[in-house]
Formats: C-alpha cells, structure tokens, sequence
C-alpha cells in the first residue's frame, strides 16, 4: 500500500470533522473524496463506504433521538404540566412532581444526553478510524448500517498493496 493511498484515506475520515465547520460537509466532502479516488484503490473504496455508512447512520440515529426528545418533553410540558414560566433567575414548571408526566420528560432529557454522548462518540471514533487508516489498516465503525456494501475484510486487517490484481478482484464481487 503507498503512502498516498493511507494518507488519502486518513483524509476520508478526517473530512466528516468538517461538519463542525460546514453544514453537510461531514457527507459532501467525503463523498466527494471516495468517488474520485475508489476506482484508484481498493482501501480508499473500502473506508470511503465505512466512513459514509458511519456518516449516514450517525444521522439516522440522531435525528430519532431528537425526534423522540421533543416530542417527549414538549408533550410532557404542554399537555400535563400546564404552566411553565420564566422569571429572572428562575424556571418554573407548574406542577413538576405530577407521576404521569415526569417519566416521559425525563425519557425526552435522557435522548438528548444521549445525543451529546453520540456526538462526542463521533468525534472520538473519526480520530480513531484516521489513525487507524494511516498505519494502513482498515476501521470499521462500530454500530453502523451498511447502507454500502463493505467486503468482508476483517478490521484492522493490513490491505494488500493495490496492483491490477487487488483491484480485478475487487470489482468482480
């Protein structure tokens, strides 16, 4: 494996840090990255379709888990709890305490600490994937959907230098 094809696939998994930049960029810039290069090697096909299933699923699971955090809290808020008013210094929830209520706004409160926690995961497991990738081993996301078909090439398995063999094997699966 050259020394560009591992640097170009540290890129792969550093580009989706671009979201904290861009809005979008963490799906544009990497695609962008993979197609022009996936014909080129077999490791930069490879990590471009784990880094764009992890991309893709990071969303799907973020946007249940914001889905489900407002539909629970604001539900809890509007249609038990009646009042809810900001003074100066201090927030007030007209009748917090009430059973029926409290555990669906507590369950809205954790899916959004639970959002913060996969963000941050995010972030940690991009830095990891790109370390991993310029040592030359491929990283599979963990809980990720393949919305691309990976090949079953073990994680942390070194590929192969990609000559004209690598490559004919690849696109005959």
């Amino acid at each position: 494996m050259t020394t560009n094809e591992r640097n170009t696939a540290t890129l792969l998994h550093l580009s989706a840090l671009t979201q904290y930049l861009f809005p979008l960029a963490n799906y544009i810039i990497p695609t962008v990255i993979w197609s022009s290069k996936k014909e080129n090697s077999t490791f930069i096909d490879q990590t471009g379709r784990r880094v764009m299933n992890f991309q893709l699923s990071i969303l799907v699971y973020m946007f249940l888990l914001g889905i489900v955090g407002v539909f629970l809290v604001l539900g809890a808020l509007i249609n038990h709890g009646g009042e809810f008013t900001i003074d100066s210094d201090e927030i007030h929830i007209g009748n917090f305490m009430a059973q029926e209520w409290t555990a669906w706004f507590v369950t809205g409160i954790v899916s959004f600490v639970l959002l913060g926690i996969l963000k941050f995961a995010e972030f940690v497991l991009i830095i990891y994937g790109a370390v991993k990738a310029s040592n030359g081993l491929l990283y599979s996301y963990p809980l990720s959907i393949p919305f691309f078909k990976v090949d079953s090439i073990k994680e942390d398995e070194k590929m192969e230098s990609s000559d004209e063999t690598n490559l004919e094997n690849h696109h005959q699966s």
